[in-house]
């Protein structure tokens, strides 16, 4: 059996020595195909890596261009609401300005009502001045011409002048040609505003 064995070992081993080289070229092959794949893989894994870091960097863009374009629009929302404010407080401005125009035609109305109920007065009170005058009487009138009338009484008194009489007749005397303190007495100079 030891010789058997022998031979038998060496029969063995040259039978088995192609399988195992056949097997090992095939583990060996299989090792290549499979470090092929692995470097593939890699390569497909880089490769993939790098379209998602592209994906990444443009969804990275996106999200700056939302944040850029909601940042715009929440300004303009504060544009928005600050015109808002301002036109609102144009518009109280402008109800403001209506109630003081209303105001002021309401004081201009008054006012001018006033004025001529003063006009009124005055026309009145320079007519009873002038109604009083009538039967004053002065020794001697003269008048800027130098023209002097004697024992003079004075008829009427209108917003021209007066008419008086004196020794020598009658005359009728514009109020420009008296003293200033002739007229300043019967307020000519106011009945000049009233003609």
């Amino acid at each position: 059996m030891g010789a058997f064995d022998s031979e038998h070992n060496s029969v063995l081993w040259w039978m088995l020595g192609p399988v195992v080289i056949v097997l090992l070229g095939g583990a060996l092959d299989g090792m290549a195909h499979l470090g092929l794949s692995v470097a593939d893989s890699r390569i497909k894994l880089l490769s993939e890596a790098s379209a998602e870091e592209a994906n990444l960097d443009d969804l990275k863009a996106r999200l700056s261009n939302y944040n850029s374009f909601f940042d715009k629009q929440k300004q303009r929302e504060e544009c928005a609401q600050e015109l808002d404010a301002q036109l609102r407080k144009a518009e109280k401005l402008s109800q403001n300005l209506l109630s003081v125009r209303a105001k002021k035609s309401a004081l201009l109305a008054e006012n001018e009502a006033l004025g001529n109920a003063f006009v009124a007065y005055r026309k009145t009170a320079l007519q009873q001045v002038w109604c009083e005058g009538a039967g004053q009487s002065y020794a001697s009138l003269k008048t800027t011409d130098g023209k002097e009338y004697r024992a003079v009484v004075i008829k009427r008194i209108t917003c021209e002048g007066m008419e008086v009489a004196h020794e020598s007749g009658r005359a009728t005397i514009l109020y420009q040609k008296l003293s200033p303190a002739i007229q300043s007495h019967f307020r000519w100079v106011e009945a000049e505003q009233f003609k």
